[in-house]
Protein backbone atom coordinates (compact mmCIF):
# COMPACT_ATOMS: atom_id res chain seq x y z
CA UNK A 1 0.00 0.00 0.00
CA UNK A 2 1.17 3.45 -0.31
CA UNK A 3 2.41 5.41 1.77
CA UNK A 4 0.75 8.81 2.90
CA UNK A 5 3.39 11.11 2.98
CA UNK A 6 5.11 10.41 -0.21
CA UNK A 7 4.35 10.16 -3.68
CA UNK A 8 4.01 7.37 -5.89
CA UNK A 9 7.64 6.69 -7.86
CA UNK A 10 7.99 9.52 -10.50
CA UNK A 11 4.97 11.84 -9.40
CA UNK A 12 5.60 15.01 -9.13
CA UNK A 13 4.70 17.05 -6.16
CA UNK A 14 1.14 18.20 -6.07
CA UNK A 15 0.62 21.85 -7.48
CA UNK A 16 -1.47 24.20 -5.31
CA UNK A 17 -3.04 25.14 -1.90
CA UNK A 18 -5.68 23.42 -0.07
CA UNK A 19 -8.69 26.70 -0.54
CA UNK A 20 -12.40 26.12 0.23
CA UNK A 21 -14.10 25.38 -2.59
CA UNK A 22 -17.54 27.74 -3.49
CA UNK A 23 -20.61 27.54 -5.93
CA UNK A 24 -18.32 29.21 -8.44
CA UNK A 25 -16.25 26.08 -8.99
CA UNK A 26 -19.48 24.11 -9.73
CA UNK A 27 -18.05 23.32 -13.28
CA UNK A 28 -14.78 21.90 -12.48
CA UNK A 29 -16.20 20.24 -9.46
CA UNK A 30 -17.89 18.26 -12.08
CA UNK A 31 -15.25 17.59 -14.38
CA UNK A 32 -12.99 16.27 -11.57
CA UNK A 33 -15.80 14.04 -10.59
CA UNK A 34 -16.15 12.62 -14.05
CA UNK A 35 -12.39 12.29 -14.30
CA UNK A 36 -12.41 10.41 -10.70
CA UNK A 37 -15.75 8.36 -10.09
CA UNK A 38 -16.02 6.51 -13.61
CA UNK A 39 -12.36 4.85 -13.87
CA UNK A 40 -11.75 4.41 -9.58
CA UNK A 41 -15.34 2.35 -9.38
CA UNK A 42 -15.02 0.39 -12.73
CA UNK A 43 -13.82 -2.93 -11.62
CA UNK A 44 -15.69 -2.36 -8.46
CA UNK A 45 -19.22 -1.69 -9.29
CA UNK A 46 -20.98 -3.50 -12.70
CA UNK A 47 -22.20 -1.50 -15.70
CA UNK A 48 -25.56 -1.25 -14.19
CA UNK A 49 -25.00 0.34 -11.00
CA UNK A 50 -22.76 2.71 -12.71
CA UNK A 51 -24.69 4.08 -15.18
CA UNK A 52 -27.09 4.80 -12.31
CA UNK A 53 -24.58 5.92 -9.30
CA UNK A 54 -22.54 8.08 -11.78
CA UNK A 55 -24.71 10.96 -12.82
CA UNK A 56 -25.27 11.46 -9.21
CA UNK A 57 -21.95 11.31 -8.04
CA UNK A 58 -21.09 13.39 -10.61
CA UNK A 59 -23.19 16.20 -10.07
CA UNK A 60 -22.08 19.26 -7.52
CA UNK A 61 -23.49 19.84 -4.44
CA UNK A 62 -25.02 22.67 -4.09
CA UNK A 63 -25.52 22.57 0.28
CA UNK A 64 -21.55 21.32 0.06
CA UNK A 65 -20.25 24.14 -1.93
CA UNK A 66 -21.86 26.80 0.19
CA UNK A 67 -20.46 25.07 3.28
CA UNK A 68 -17.58 26.84 4.24
CA UNK A 69 -16.08 23.60 4.83
CA UNK A 70 -15.80 22.15 1.46
CA UNK A 71 -11.99 22.26 -0.07
CA UNK A 72 -10.38 21.76 -3.71
CA UNK A 73 -6.71 21.95 -4.85
CA UNK A 74 -5.82 23.79 -7.81
CA UNK A 75 -3.13 21.80 -10.52
CA UNK A 76 -2.86 20.83 -14.09
CA UNK A 77 -4.70 17.60 -15.07
CA UNK A 78 -3.50 14.81 -17.04
CA UNK A 79 -4.11 16.78 -20.35
CA UNK A 80 -2.28 19.83 -18.85
CA UNK A 81 -5.15 22.07 -18.93
CA UNK A 82 -5.90 24.10 -15.76
CA UNK A 83 -8.38 22.36 -13.21
CA UNK A 84 -9.54 21.44 -9.68
CA UNK A 85 -7.45 18.18 -8.83
CA UNK A 86 -8.70 17.25 -5.70
CA UNK A 87 -11.70 18.15 -3.31
CA UNK A 88 -13.85 16.64 -0.04
CA UNK A 89 -14.96 18.27 3.07
CA UNK A 90 -17.04 17.99 5.45
CA UNK A 91 -20.49 19.00 6.74
CA UNK A 92 -22.91 19.03 9.95
CA UNK A 93 -25.63 16.58 8.43
CA UNK A 94 -24.80 14.04 5.74
CA UNK A 95 -26.35 13.71 2.28
CA UNK A 96 -29.36 11.49 2.55
CA UNK A 97 -30.72 13.57 6.11
CA UNK A 98 -30.11 17.15 5.40
CA UNK A 99 -32.11 17.96 8.20
CA UNK A 100 -30.79 15.70 10.91
CA UNK A 101 -27.50 17.78 13.46
CA UNK A 102 -26.32 16.29 15.93
CA UNK A 103 -23.63 18.24 18.22
CA UNK A 104 -20.36 17.17 17.98
CA UNK A 105 -20.58 15.08 14.74
CA UNK A 106 -20.06 15.43 11.23
CA UNK A 107 -19.89 13.89 8.00
CA UNK A 108 -17.23 13.76 5.65
CA UNK A 109 -18.15 14.14 2.15
CA UNK A 110 -17.34 14.00 -1.81
CA UNK A 111 -14.02 13.42 -1.87
CA UNK A 112 -12.43 13.03 -5.08
CA UNK A 113 -9.09 13.10 -6.62
CA UNK A 114 -7.86 13.57 -9.93
CA UNK A 115 -6.63 9.79 -11.05
CA UNK A 116 -3.10 11.27 -12.31
CA UNK A 117 -2.69 13.04 -8.97
CA UNK A 118 -3.94 10.01 -6.98
CA UNK A 119 -0.58 8.88 -4.63
CA UNK A 120 1.11 12.36 -4.45
CA UNK A 121 -0.16 13.83 -1.50
CA UNK A 122 -3.22 15.56 -2.60
CA UNK A 123 -6.04 13.25 -0.55
CA UNK A 124 -4.07 13.59 2.71
CA UNK A 125 -3.80 17.27 2.28
CA UNK A 126 -7.56 17.61 1.53
CA UNK A 127 -7.99 15.62 4.88
CA UNK A 128 -5.96 17.49 7.30
CA UNK A 129 -7.86 20.40 5.81
CA UNK A 130 -11.18 18.33 6.49
CA UNK A 131 -10.14 17.16 10.43
CA UNK A 132 -8.43 20.56 11.37
CA UNK A 133 -11.93 22.32 9.86
CA UNK A 134 -14.29 19.90 11.90
CA UNK A 135 -12.17 20.10 14.98
CA UNK A 136 -11.95 23.77 15.23
CA UNK A 137 -16.33 23.72 14.70
CA UNK A 138 -15.80 21.65 17.77
CA UNK A 139 -16.41 17.93 15.90
CA UNK A 140 -15.40 15.31 18.02
CA UNK A 141 -17.07 12.41 15.82
CA UNK A 142 -16.98 12.10 12.23
CA UNK A 143 -18.91 9.61 9.88
CA UNK A 144 -19.08 9.14 6.22
CA UNK A 145 -19.99 6.57 3.53
CA UNK A 146 -17.15 5.22 1.73
CA UNK A 147 -17.84 4.05 -2.00
CA UNK A 148 -15.58 0.19 -2.10
CA UNK A 149 -12.84 1.58 -3.91
CA UNK A 150 -11.96 4.35 -0.92
CA UNK A 151 -12.35 2.62 2.00
CA UNK A 152 -8.37 1.85 2.31
CA UNK A 153 -8.02 5.24 1.66
CA UNK A 154 -10.38 6.53 4.99
CA UNK A 155 -8.83 3.52 7.29
CA UNK A 156 -5.63 4.95 6.72
CA UNK A 157 -7.25 8.49 8.33
CA UNK A 158 -8.41 6.66 11.79
CA UNK A 159 -11.82 5.61 10.48
CA UNK A 160 -13.14 2.22 10.94
CA UNK A 161 -16.23 0.30 8.96
CA UNK A 162 -19.06 0.25 10.66
CA UNK A 163 -21.05 -2.15 8.68
CA UNK A 164 -21.48 -2.72 4.67
CA UNK A 165 -24.87 -1.39 3.19
CA UNK A 166 -26.77 -0.47 -0.29
CA UNK A 167 -27.87 2.96 -1.02
CA UNK A 168 -30.86 2.80 -3.50
CA UNK A 169 -29.96 4.76 -6.63
CA UNK A 170 -32.23 4.37 -9.85
CA UNK A 171 -33.24 1.08 -9.24
CA UNK A 172 -30.52 -0.48 -8.46
CA UNK A 173 -28.39 -0.83 -5.12
CA UNK A 174 -25.27 0.72 -5.08
CA UNK A 175 -22.85 -0.88 -2.07
CA UNK A 176 -20.83 1.13 -0.01
CA UNK A 177 -19.42 0.95 3.56
CA UNK A 178 -20.48 3.11 6.35
CA UNK A 179 -17.39 4.40 8.56
CA UNK A 180 -16.63 6.34 11.44
CA UNK A 181 -13.75 8.35 13.33
CA UNK A 182 -14.15 9.45 17.07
Amino acid sequence: MQHLDRPRDGAPPPPGKVRVAGPDDATALNALYERCFAPSWKDAYASEILQAMLPLACAPQTDLMRSGTYFAIDGTDAAGAASIIGCGGWTPHSFSRPDHVVAGEGHVRHFAVDPACQGTGVGRRLMAATLASADAKGVTTLHLTASLTAVGFYEAFGFHCVKAAELPVGGVLFPVVEMTRA
